[in-house]
């Protein structure tokens, strides 16, 4: 891969100073011309030369208006973030719409060094560079513009670098522990490097490999390739056309039978039963909670169903269990402005709980396939690759230890109608009953489908969606509080390790 490099690119410092006065202007242009678009524009700057790799970002900040400007760089994680999954540190850091986003290192380089350290072996390496992958497809998909910047220094060079400094007490802190592992174990390095490099080179997602011998070359080859990059987007925007959105149910499957139709809704509790079980497991889960808690094992809870299905009354029962301490119920509405200026799972990534501590989500993610499908908020392509996005998304979550529950609370409509009947009659539950309720109903079939799609093509074997029947409150609150407790106990147990 490195061959394949220009090498030796090398430019004069009068041309530099010639090129960089208009430069610094057209890219001040660019950066206002980005501000209302659509799409963030994310650059990565990372390499075997880091002194080179410092170099270019300070001048990137230099060069850029700092006011539309993010910059990350990464040291070794911290407790709050190693109690979370690898990517979250990186999701939480991703530039809005119509700014731009430097990360310096990044994700790619923290797979590089755990495998220089031997801290991961071949085969979770092939993992991580899976997570990379999606992770980026999934940015790139969204409609981001991905930049990423490999600054690569020759053998001669690297070592002769290297020497210079080691001799200079006034350069020598410079070099730190990577760099002297390269210096004595160049070969495998490189071998090592070109290895990730090549597989995490993907079509819109490849590595621009930049010889960084000459400074003034890599930085104005940097700088360029984010200007003409962005500059041809904005003017593709200008010209292009919507695209269509709303739901697609398949006239063949209106007659269907789906999951939800195969559920029995008959199923009831008796009061004094309800109670009785209602303690039982509500003291077997305060047990399950205070072990996971000092077992720092974390859980995510979500909740899906119909309007009035009793989402609410579950999760008030779970959480009289809990030590407020430790969890936070998380009610998801419409996005905001700001989260509307991210990929739709930015927002759910930053509620991640930390080691021990529980999220539990009143609506969830699962809006990109069900009201945002519905009413046309999401287009067609956007939420038929939220099926793999949000298996993906869960699949970090379980690898990470966290324990995953998915509930449906399913109603039939004529329950829902009572249920909605009965908050109207009483003064203090009114406030639930909305326009958009009313609404949602009129589309019940529409949902049924969107909701069949979703349970058929997000019950994995490590996210597996328990679908609950709920006309009967009662028996659907013992339910969950069995279903919780038993992953707890199998996840404290070490089952699904």
């Amino acid at each position: 891969m490195f061959e394949a490099a220009e090498l030796g690119r090398k430019i004069s410092k009068r041309d530099f100073q010639d090129r960089l006065s208009s430069l610094r202007v057209e890219l001040l242009n660019m950066q206002f011309g980005l501000k209302d678009a659509d799409f963030p524009v994310i650059v990565v700057i990372a390499g075997d030369d880091r002194s080179g790799t410092n170099d270019a970002l300070n001048l990137m900040n230099a060069w850029l208006d700092a006011r539309y400007l993010l910059t990350n760089a990464y040291g070794p994680r911290s407790d709050e973030e190693r109690e979370r999954p690898p990517f979250w540190r990186y999701w939480r850091a991703l530039p809005p719409k119509g700014r731009i986003g430097i990360f310096h290192g990044s994700w790619t380089w923290e797979v590089i060094l755990q495998r220089f350290d031997a801290a991961i072996d071949e085969l979770t390496m092939l993992h991580s560079i899976n997570n990379i992958n999606s992770f980026e497809r999934c940015m790139v998909d969204d409609g981001a513009i991905l930049l990423k910047f490999w600054l690569h220094l020759p053998k001669s060079i690297f070592k002769q670098r290297i020497r210079e400094w080691q001799k200079d007490p006034e350069q020598s802190w410079r070099i730190n522990q990577v760099d002297e592992w390269m210096f004595n174990n160049y070969r495998k390095s490189i071998s090592t490097i070109e290895n990730v490099l090549r597989r995490t080179s993907k079509g819109e997602t490849q590595w621009n490999i930049v010889e960084s011998s000459d400074n003034r070359y890599a930085n104005l080859r940097i700088a360029e390739t984010i200007l003409e990059r962005v500059n041809k987007r904005l003017k593709e925007n200008e010209n292009k056309p919507s695209e269509s959105s709303g739901s697609s149910f398949p006239s063949a499957l209106d007659n269907q039978t789906t999951i939800l139709d195969k559920i029995d809704l008959n199923v009831s509790l008796p009061k004094d039963q309800y109670e009785h079980s209602l303690r039982e497991w509500q003291s077997k889960l305060s047990r399950l909670a205070r072990a996971a808690y000092e077992a720092g094992r974390s859980s995510v809870l979500v909740f899906e169903g119909w309007d009035a299905a009793g989402k609410g009354g579950v999760i008030r029962r779970l959480t009289a269990a809990m030590s407020a301490a430790t969890y936070r119920v998380i009610r998801i509405s419409a996005p905001s402005a700001e989260e509307r200026r991210h990929h739709y799972l930015w927002r759910f990534w930053r509620y991640m709980p930390r080691a021990g501590n529980v999220a539990i989500f009143d609506r969830s993610w699962y809006g990109r396939v069900l009201v945002e499908r519905i009413e046309s908020f999401a287009t067609e392509r956007e939420y038929r690759r939220g099926y793999s996005e949000i298996n993906h998304f869960e699949e970090q979550l379980w690898r990470h230890g966290i324990v995953l529950s998915k509930f449906w609370l399913h109603i039939n409509r004529e329950e829902q109608s009572r249920r909605f009947e009965a908050r109207r009659n009483t003064p203090y539950k009114k406030h639930k009953l909305s326009d958009e309720d009313i609404r949602n109903r009129n589309r019940w079939e529409d949902y049924k489908r969107a909701a069949n799609d979703m349970i058929e093509r997000t019950s994995t074997d490590y996210a597996k969606w328990h679908i609950i029947p709920a006309n009967d409150k009662r028996h659907a609150r013992i339910q969950v509080l069995q279903i919780v407790c038993s992953m707890l106990e199998e996840a404290l147990e070490g089952k699904d390790a």
